[in-house]
């Protein structure tokens, strides 16, 4: 299961749009920063997945950025999202 640590970077504050990402449980939010940076956790089956949910993210209006800090996929995953 990779464990993805990310910075999500939000184009103002908008607690709306926080509490949508709450609610996917996928998430897991830290304490926003300086009223735009979310500090994320992401847990998900396999890393084409991990992949997907940062497109996702990328993707929602009130998303400026996605700096993903770190992917733990020691206890095992499919493999690489693409041939290199």
């Amino acid at each position: 299961m990779p464990v993805s640590a990310m910075v999500v970077k939000l184009a103002e504050p908008n607690e709306e749009l926080l509490e949508r990402l709450r609610r996917d449980e996928r998430l897991k939010l830290g304490v926003v920063q300086r009223g735009r940076f979310v500090p994320v956790v992401l847990e998900t089956r396999t890393l084409g997945e991990s992949e997907a949910a940062v497109e996702e993210l990328l993707a929602r209006h009130g998303i400026q950025g996605v700096d993903v800090v770190s992917v733990d996929f020691s206890d095992g995953v499919d493999g690489p999202a693409e041939d290199a």
